[in-house]
């Protein structure tokens, strides 16, 4: 056994090194935090360089959401809270910030429709409410994307600033009730699931909170809920004021709310539910045969609420992998899109053929590319954005053309710098998991050049099965024309068509056709109103039956009459004849 002097000497030891440890440890977060801050730094650096440019380049923001600033990128967590009016949104805020007498600045809780608009909590040295107008220009506040929502949602959306120590580290964001009325919902005069929508984009963890005496779920919660779509892992359910019911009839309570999200909720996951009462008040005495429950849902949900900000750089690095793969596909779809338009008539018709088809266009653009399919949007919500973007004035065929460079760059970013990041950051496996997807995404060889420096491949074989799933003989000739009309490439591309359809042009030997259709049988339509309407020549034809035009290369025809069968009626020297469609272009 030591003798005293021993166990003085031995104390005196641990003593000294207890302050070691605690230097040790401050050292190694503060090592993290400079990781992070390289992180957000490189973060900032790459959007910048390799994702705004396609953003900018496909009009991104007119489909999706406006392009992020640095703030957003370095914005403290968003948590995100929903549910219909009096079920306990502001007071469960409340009590995450400490029960404040008052309540946060700007709040008012109670049994009638009391929030009336957004409101983010965010962290101050004073207590204080911004208007929305001025949030929404602020330098150091990451709500710049709200201005597109216009001054009508503006004046509907308020910054309160408190100090409380939750907020240090995250933000929270207080929504309207959901109503019930078809009335009231129409008088919102801005669209309550476009903006919750974006605040969701943005969330790090979304609550829909549920009262036990008010399961149902209206339209518009319902389309509020749907319009969540994509962030189905930041949503978990709070079923609150449980302890207004009995055990047996929270039982029934619960089954019953699992039943109503069963038909809102598409995805076979189950989603966390949390159940429990969020307030300073004891619990009903109708509740406290099940008070050990509810603390215990109590506890998981707030350790879920402290784990936020240690995973907030991952997020975000999640997020932006998730924004870039969102670009990409808008950009093929874009592309596609264009390339299937005819250069000069029909293109009102074929715009319209084209957005009733949208799934068969992503169903082709996925196969051939090796994109997942849960990587697409909604057809219905792109279909209405295209329709959107097209009621400007504006038609499919002003679509930007595919630019490669920008695709490869997006690529070699996921594929190679981003994991790059995350290697300092000492995180597990398990946060890593979402990058494996991206990579092989990113490294597939779908926008590898051909050895021979083609191109129009890709594009050929996703026309090829558009027109067969949608019956469309046209299409591949208003592709083909596209070639040399503003497509993937300025060089014109010869046209390339079923030797029923289109004849090939005079070359050294004429491959063989069979004779072509007979003029159809229907009153022509008027032309549309346009300063010409007059094509010239590309490729020369000689007339293999009667009714048909030999022409020329150079020859300027009078356009009389376009079938949609490929063949075009004109006027040539005095003669009316019928001509290949792809075998001119227009003055």
């Amino acid at each position: 056994r030591p003798h005293r002097g021993q166990e003085l000497h031995r104390s005196k030891q641990s003593f000294k090194m207890e302050p070691n440890g605690r230097r040790a440890a401050g050292a190694g977060r503060a090592h993290m935090q400079e990781n992070v801050e390289h992180l957000y730094a490189s973060l900032r650096s790459i959007y910048k360089r390799s994702f705004l440019p396609l953003e900018e380049h496909y009009s991104f923001a007119d489909f999706f959401s406006a392009s992020m600033s640095d703030t957003d990128i370095e914005a403290k967590p968003f948590v995100l809270l929903i549910g219909q009016y009096s079920v306990g949104k502001t007071t469960f805020i409340n009590h995450l910030l400490g029960n404040p007498p008052t309540g946060y600045p700007g709040s008012n809780v109670g049994p009638e429709p009391t929030t009336d608009r957004f409101m983010a909590i965010m962290h101050g040295k004073e207590e204080r409410v911004i208007p929305g107008n001025a949030v929404a220009v602020s330098p150091g506040k990451p709500f710049r994307g709200l201005q597109t929502f216009g001054n009508s949602f503006l004046q509907k959306f308020q910054c309160a600033e408190t100090n409380a120590e939750i907020l240090e580290s995250m933000t929270l964001i207080d929504t309207p009730g959901v109503l019930s009325g078809e009335k009231q919902r129409i008088g919102r005069n801005y669209d309550m699931a476009e903006v919750c929508r974006w605040f969701a984009d943005r969330s790090d963890l979304i609550l829909i909170l549920f009262d036990a005496h008010k399961l149902d779920i209206s339209d518009e919660l319902k389309i509020v809920i749907e319009s969540l779509s994509g962030n189905d892992d930041k949503i978990r359910i709070v079923l609150n004021k449980a302890d207004q019911v009995n055990p047996q009839q929270l039982m029934r309570v619960y089954g019953a709310l699992m039943w109503s999200l069963g038909k809102v909720f598409r995805t076979p996951e189950v989603t966390r539910v949390y159940i429990s009462t969020f307030w300073d008040k004891p619990f009903a005495d109708a509740g406290k045969e099940s008070a050990a429950l509810f603390e215990r849902e109590k506890a998981d949900l707030f350790r879920d609420l402290r784990d936020i900000p240690k995973n907030a750089a991952i997020r975000r690095v999640n997020e932006l992998v998730k924004r870039a793969r969102t670009a990409k596909v808008h950009a093929l779809v874009c592309a596609c899109l264009r390339k299937m338009m005819p250069a000069m008539f029909g293109k009102e018709k074929r715009q319209k053929e084209l957005l009733r088809n949208l799934e068969i266009i992503f169903q082709a653009v996925a196969q051939e590319h090796g994109i997942s399919p849960g990587d697409f949007p909604k057809a219905d919500v792109y279909r209405e954005r295209l329709t959107r973007w097209t009621g400007t004035g504006r038609t499919l065929a002003n679509l930007p053309k595919l630019n490669r460079e920008l695709i490869k760059k997006l690529d070699d970013c996921l594929a190679y710098e981003i994991p790059s990041l995350l290697r300092p950051l000492a995180v597990n496996q398990d946060h890593l998991k979402f990058l494996e997807k991206s990579q092989s995404y990113a490294t597939s060889p779908a926008f590898q050049p051909a050895a021979g420096g083609g191109g129009d491949d890709d594009e050929a074989t996703i026309i090829a099965m558009v027109k067969a799933a949608i019956g469309d003989q046209d299409v591949e000739h208003a592709a083909s024309s596209a070639g040399s009309h503003g497509g993937y490439h300025s060089t014109p591309v010869a046209p390339v068509a079923p030797p029923s359809r289109i004849a090939a042009p005079t070359q050294e030997v004429a491959p063989p056709r069979s004779i072509p259709p007979a003029p159809p049988m229907r009153t022509p339509p008027p032309l549309p109103p346009q300063k010409s309407n007059r094509v010239r020549v590309l490729h020369a034809y000689k007339a293999s039956s009667e009714g048909e035009l030999t022409i020329n290369k150079g020859d300027e025809i009078e356009v009389l009459e376009e079938d949609q069968t490929g063949w075009w009626k004109g006027m040539l020297h005095g003669q009316e004849g019928w001509f290949p469609y792809n075998y001119v272009e227009k003055i």
